[in-house]
């Protein structure tokens, strides 16, 4: 089970990097970082006294494998999760395989189009 850690945040214009490394610099007045402290899921729900979960939405910008990797599947029960891919359809295979292990079926839905599976 993963643990609570602290995390860098740099902002930059159009989006936000996790632990990246940025010189801050005077000819680079638009830098911002910060410390996160970031806790797992189960740790979240457990706090809330509450392991059901009707819809969670996952979308990390290529990390999703990683996060979904974390969620204690035995623990949580998830109605629905929403997962937003932008990779290719490797990753969405190896992911649509990851969640066939813990006994869940990965449904595509697109822009006007009925689900498939």
């Amino acid at each position: 089970m993963p643990y609570p850690k602290e995390v860098t945040l740099h902002q930059e214009t159009d989006e936000v990097k996790i632990n990246s490394v940025h010189v801050n610099s005077l000819d680079d007045p638009d830098w911002f970082n910060t410390r996160v402290k970031c806790f797992p899921l189960l740790s979240l729900l457990l706090a809330m006294n509450d392991t059901n979960i009707d819809y969670l939405s996952l979308d990390t910008g290529g990390t999703e494998l990683q996060v979904l990797e974390t969620i204690p599947f035995e623990h949580v029960k998830i109605e629905i999760i929403g997962v937003h891919l932008t990779t290719n359809d490797f990753e969405k295979d190896t992911i649509k395989k990851f969640l066939a292990t813990k006994n869940i079926l990965l449904t595509e839905i697109r822009q006007d189009e009925t689900p498939k599976t």
